[in-house]
């Protein structure tokens, strides 16, 4: 089974707020995609971003092929590798994805027909990091994750690297962010 095809379902409305949702994550942790570690990593350095509709010049890409749709784009400079969460506003299932934003709030999904209807949250990879982490993920010709099971010492590296950059938020869990004493 692909990641795309990890789903799990979690009680959710239509009217589920942000942090709502990631508090859903983060009960689910290690269900979400196929290792409780990724999907902490994804909790911890990620942010949300708003499902839009798809600008001029970015067509439906192939189904399913998500994390190679995004790579595709991201190599042809067409926008910043993204990879973390999606879930269907009014949608019971979160499932692990790929998109590509072009201003770090929005994302530019080419995989689903209907990305402003979806929530997103997770990593955007800057150019170098998108191009670190690529060269170690591509084997045998297959695409994996970049956040998959096993998590190594490059990804730990280039996510620790991005925070010291300021290109990621300090680790925080999903608790002390929809805490308001730590706002």
């Amino acid at each position: 089974m692909s990641n795309d095809d990890a789903l799990i379902v979690c009680k959710r409305s239509s009217s589920l707020l942000p942090a709502a949702m990631l508090a859903a994550y983060e009960r689910h942790q290690g269900a979400i995609g196929t290792d409780a570690e990724a999907d902490k990593l994804i909790l911890q350095y990620g942010r949300p971003f708003t499902g839009i509709k798809r600008p001029k010049g970015y067509r439906d890409r192939a189904q399913k092929k998500c994390f190679l749709n995004a790579v595709n784009l991201t190599t042809a400079k067409r926008g910043t590798y993204c990879e973390g969460f999606a879930a269907g506003v009014g949608s019971s299932f979160i499932f692990h994805h790929a998109w590509i934003t072009l201003d770090g709030e929005h994302a530019i999904d080419v995989t689903l027909s209907d990305a402003e209807d979806h929530f997103y949250f997770g990593i955007a990879f800057p150019s170098p990091q998108f191009n670190e982490v690529l060269r170690q993920r591509i084997q045998n010709t297959e695409l994996r994750p970049f956040i998959s099971d096993p998590i190594d010492d490059l990804l730990r590296r280039v996510l620790h690297d991005m925070t010291l950059q300021g290109t990621l938020p300090v680790a925080t869990t999903v608790s002390e962010q929809n805490d308001p004493k730590t706002s």
